[in-house]
């Protein structure tokens, strides 16, 4: 007879916390029927060492995963790394011992993480009176009095009757149902817990998933060594699964990595969004009953994930913080480690070793923050906010990436989001005019920037034509040049500057629409002179540069003067040194068109004697018709009409 198979662990994770003995892991067996103990040393000892992961069913289709902690102080290390993945705390508090230095420490972990919901267990009832279990209840409602506990549901419990174990259960049922789930699409971040190899399938990674999702055959990278694999074969509480989600607690064997480098800290995430650091500014919270404020300096150990490093935490805002206060930092720590915005974090002092306190990661710094800088101050607000939402924090990468555009795969990886879900955010950013996609789609600026870039463009054709007020209008490329944007943005910005009336492009030259050229006597009369000699030479015309030795004037006005001649377009240069009046190269276009229409084709010979003209100045006229799209040359360079 087959068995069906189990439903998924929904993606959400319960954990115990609680002192040493104080029957954290039998409560977890009664749960699920695991013994999440399995080290020869846990059992010799009698006590957890390291996390211990279990399936729980709660009811028909539903079943949860359950994380339990070692209370010994001598492993919060591995305490902080499972508590870092829980959605759901039960608190667990003996009945004989009440409550004791690691509930306050667990406790205070999970309040610096952020867990939001949960439940107390008194535990070991079977050993106490009545009395003392109402003692306990007591002193618990009290400890937990002003914190996200505060009105929690506390049940009586002992692992040698099982009372109280159902009403238990239907309560966690409860609490798991009004608990938000982790969002589980986008790009997938796994801290490793536990790394090894088995025979025939190669490296196998296990931890709680922090968020997104994986699938058999993703390609994936281990941080922060940079080795990448591919997935082969997943497993959510050692069932086989074709995909995973944030809050499971999971199984990955990866093929192409090996096993040695992958160490309990290393991070498996889709592939090119993580980069390692040892800069990291963040909200920091000190604990409320910590001893004494937390000075600037302060050498500390830093805990996110499975991770622990070294280092000092930088106080940006004042010269010390006090118990219960919290302020911006920077952590500058003595090894990489990889982080996102919105990450939890603890920290403890290095001597004693004890929890100081904790918050989230507000982002990665590109280096050492100088303190009490309110500019730096505003930024990282304003980061912090961004954590609001996707898009916010989309908005915020194009904003603090510079005044240039960005590719939208920056914005993907800056954001942590898929390429389709940037294309979605990019998307409402730009409805809402936030941002600005550039011709291509490939490029994205904010609003802001495009908008101080009309400006700068507007700033530079003002002083060009100040310093040059014979000239009709300047090029793009000379734009460009002037104000320092890439091609994309300028060409965007320009287009935008005459759609709003503020600039006028003729003959692609651009001038502000408030421009006009003001010539006075001198110069009306170096202009109309200019223009006779190219009418009168009809094609034989006189070199540019002999311009001033047949008229009279300023020899830099005459070239001035002839080169707003051609900017107009009443002057056509062929070539550097061939130009002819518009009206004849007009006439000779019609001409050309005429010709090869009738005969078919069109030589240089012939083109000579239809303009009256030599080579010098045929064969210059003839390219400038093909440039321009006019003709197309052929076989022995005839001409043809282009189609």
């Amino acid at each position: 007879m087959k068995t069906r198979p189990l439903p998924p662990v929904m993606n959400l994770m319960v954990g115990t916390a609680g002192h040493i003995d104080h029957g954290k892991t039998s409560l977890v067996k009664f749960f699920t029927g695991c013994e999440t103990d399995t080290l020869r040393e846990e059992k010799d000892r009698g006590m957890s060492i390291n996390l211990g992961f279990a399936p729980c069913p709660l009811g028909p289709g539903k079943r949860i995963g359950l994380v339990d902690v070692p209370g010994h102080e001598d492993f919060i290390r591995n305490m902080v790394a499972g508590a870092t993945g829980m959605d759901i705390l039960i608190l667990v508090v003996a009945a004989d011992d009440g409550i004791m230095p690691q509930t306050i420490e667990h406790f205070n972990i999970t309040d610096l993480l952020e867990v939001k919901k949960g439940v107390v267990v008194i535990s070991k009832t079977d050993l106490v009176p009545p009395e003392r279990v109402e003692e306990v209840k007591a002193e618990v409602t009290d400890f937990v009095k002003g914190t996200y506990l505060e009105g929690a549901p506390i049940f009586p419990f002992s692992a040698v009757t099982a009372e109280g174990l159902m009403d238990l259960r239907k309560m966690l049922d409860s609490v798991v149902e009004e608990t938000e789930r982790r969002p589980t699409e986008g790009v997938f971040r796994l801290p490793v817990e536990r790394s090894f190899s088995a025979e025939g399938f190669g490296t196998i990674m296990t931890g709680i998933a922090a968020r997104g999702k994986i699938s058999v055959r993703d390609e994936v990278e281990i941080l922060p060594v940079g080795q990448k694999g591919v997935v082969r074969k997943l497993q959510v509480f050692a069932q086989d699964w074709n995909e995973g989600f944030a809050g499971q607690c999971m199984a990955v064997n990866v093929g192409g990595v090996d096993h040695k480098v992958v160490k309990r800290g290393s991070i498996l995430a889709t592939a090119g969004y993580f980069k390692p650091t040892d800069l990291i500014h963040a909200r920091l919270r000190v604990l409320r009953d910590a001893a004494a404020p937390l000075k600037n300096q302060t050498q500390i150990r830093f805990h996110t994930g499975t991770t622990e490093t070294f280092g000092r935490v930088i106080l940006l805002e004042k010269d010390f913080l006090e118990p219960g206060e919290s302020g911006l930092v920077q952590f500058r720590l003595d090894e990489t480690t990889i982080v996102e915005p919105g990450d939890r974090y603890i920290i403890r002092l290095q001597n004693p070793v004890i929890s100081i306190g904790g918050g989230r990661v507000v982002g990665r710094s590109d280096k050492k923050l100088k303190r009490k800088r309110q500019w730096a101050i505003d930024t990282i607000l304003e980061e912090e906010a961004s954590h609001a939402s996707p898009v916010e924090r989309a908005e915020f990468v194009v904003k603090n990436s510079g005044r240039d555009a960005i590719d939208l795969k920056e914005v993907g990886v800056g954001a942590t989001l898929t390429p389709e879900q940037t294309k979605t955010t990019v998307g409402e950013l730009t409805g809402k005019g936030a941002l600005i996609v550039l011709p291509g789609n490939r490029l994205v600026v904010h609003a802001s920037h495009f908008e101080s870039y009309k400006v700068d463009l507007l700033e530079g054709l003002d002083a060009l034509h100040k310093a040059e007020p014979l000239r009709i209008g300047y090029s793009a490329v000379r734009l460009r040049k002037e104000t320092d944007v890439r091609t994309e943005l300028a060409t965007a910005a320009l287009e935008s500057l005459v759609a709003d009336g503020k600039v006028v492009l003729d003959k692609d030259l651009y001038r502000l629409a408030s421009f006009k050229v003001q010539l006075d006597d001198t110069l009306t009369r170096i202009s109309d002179a200019i223009e006779k000699i190219y009418l009168d030479g009809v094609f034989k015309t006189c070199r540019p540069d002999d311009l001033p030795s047949q008229i009279e004037g300023n020899e830099a006005d005459i070239r001035k003067i002839f080169q707003q001649l051609v900017d107009a377009g009443v002057i056509i240069k062929v070539d550097p040194k061939v130009a002819f009046h518009r009206d004849h190269v007009e006439q000779a276009r019609q001409n050309v068109i005429a010709h090869i229409k009738e005969k078919g084709e069109l030589d240089s010979f012939d083109f000579k004697n239809l303009i009256n003209s030599s080579r010098k100045y045929a064969i210059p006229l003839l390219d400038y018709f093909d440039n321009i799209g006019v003709t197309v040359r052929g076989h022995q360079n005839k001409r043809y009409l282009k189609s």
